[in-house]
């Protein structure tokens, strides 16, 4: 297998959009592998690339396996105003620039907004310490985003809050791709027409194209995701054949990738073996973070629960064991003073981390999460084997564990 091939794969499931100008060598390395790098993404993702030879960028556009459904332009209780259409445009243009990411905090998205509006003259200034109006306004605009676009979804906390007050804070996740066609798209003459990432409406009439439509889209879960779990897809409705087809693709598209794959009894783990260059965009654990130091420890502390057979954990436990470490490793590891100063604050940005590698996922009830097998299969190194991450702790997570974990 061509390695030239397997990095030009690589660079467009880590930048789905190359410009030349921005990334000349990754833009010039799917051009020149386009042939083999359009049939790969064709046969085994449904995945479109598409190659701008005037504008000279390369795009990957990715339909996921799990969509969110249709909604409306309007939000019923939302009055749509130009201002307010301006800022979730800027919300949007932030969201669309994550990349690979797939959560982010409200906090993160206000401040940036603010930040945005603020040091352009062709924006509207945003002075939400004072202006009841530019608070209204930006809640109204977020609010449009999450109801009416579905450029994400709130999964902790309250949108509002975040808004209006520098403490308050709500967990999003968000939908890079339909942001990016939200600022690609001309305004609908029909307001209620829905403007989404292209979504697949026509099931299959054979049990075959069933079938490859669930591994289709096991695969894309795969590539996006760090885990696969089989009660997360029909799973139990393929029969035995086709479930050894199924893990023979996936191991397939792992090594076509530099992937490794690795099978348990709840699903599938993909690990990646270039770390010098990763696929992911998030970077966890990673060094001067203290967010990231924090995550790492809620991770051990969620993973300890789990193997005492506990399964859910609360944002207000996350909170409490925050304050704990924050005593704890606060001034030793030279925590930033300004997180250490609000729990709730850390608390969310470690969440966020920890949502985004799929350590912890939403449970039914607001305010809880589910502590996923991948979370509980992952154990603190001994402080001599592991690097130093930065904040004064080596404290690190290995994926270890039995092959029926």
């Amino acid at each position: 297998m061509s390695s030239d091939l397997v990095r030009a794969r690589r660079a467009l499931l880590r930048t789905p959009l190359i410009v030349d100008d921005l990334d000349h060598d990754s833009y010039a390395l799917v051009v020149s592998n386009l042939s083999a790098v359009r049939q790969w993404f064709d046969d085994e993702c449904s995945w479109k690339v598409d190659h701008d030879r005037a504008d000279r960028t390369v795009r990957l556009f990715k339909v996921h396996a799990d969509p969110p459904a249709a909604a409306p332009m309007t939000a019923p209780d939302v009055t749509v105003t130009p201002r307010r259409i301006c800022l979730a445009l800027v919300a949007a243009a932030h969201i669309a620039d994550q990349g690979a990411a797939s959560i982010m905090t409200a906090a993160a998205l206000r401040d940036r907004v603010v930040e945005t509006c603020n040091s352009h003259d062709d924006l509207p200034d945003l002075d939400l310490a004072s202006d009841q109006t530019d608070r209204r306004d930006l809640t109204a605009a977020f609010r449009w985003l999450n109801d009416a676009v579905g450029a994400f979804e709130v999964i902790d906390g309250d949108l509002a809050d975040a808004v209006a007050t520098e403490d308050g804070n709500a967990l999003l996740r968000i939908r890079t791709s339909v942001c990016a066609m939200l600022l690609t798209t001309d305004p609908p003459s029909d307001p209620s027409t829905p403007v989404h990432q292209v979504r697949e409406t026509l099931q299959p009439a054979s049990v075959e194209g069933r079938e490859r439509q669930l591994r289709t889209g096991a695969v894309r879960t795969l590539l996006d995701r760090p885990a696969l779990y089989r009660d997360t897809f029909d799973y139990d409705d393929l029969p035995p054949t086709a479930r050894g087809r199924l893990t023979v693709q996936l191991r397939r598209v792992a090594v076509d990738v530099d992937l490794h794959v690795e099978q348990r009894s709840e699903g599938w783990a993909a690990i990646d073996t270039v770390p010098q260059q990763p696929l992911s965009t998030v970077a966890f654990p990673y060094r001067s973070s203290t967010a990231a130091h924090c995550a790492l420890l809620l991770a051990e502390h969620a993973a300890s629960l789990a193997r005492t057979g506990t399964s859910t954990i609360t944002t207000r436990q996350l909170q409490t064991r925050t304050r704990g470490l924050i005593d704890t490793y606060a001034h030793r590891a030279r925590w930033a003073a300004s997180l250490r100063d609000s729990p709730a604050t850390l608390t969310a940005e470690a969440l966020a981390l920890l949502v985004a590698h799929d350590l912890l996922v939403p449970a039914a009830d607001p305010g809880v999460w589910t502590i996923t097998p991948l979370c509980g299969r992952y154990a603190p190194l001994p402080a001599t084997s592991a690097p130093d991450d930065g904040n004064g702790s080596q404290s690190t997570l290995d994926l270890t564990g039995t092959e029926d974990a």
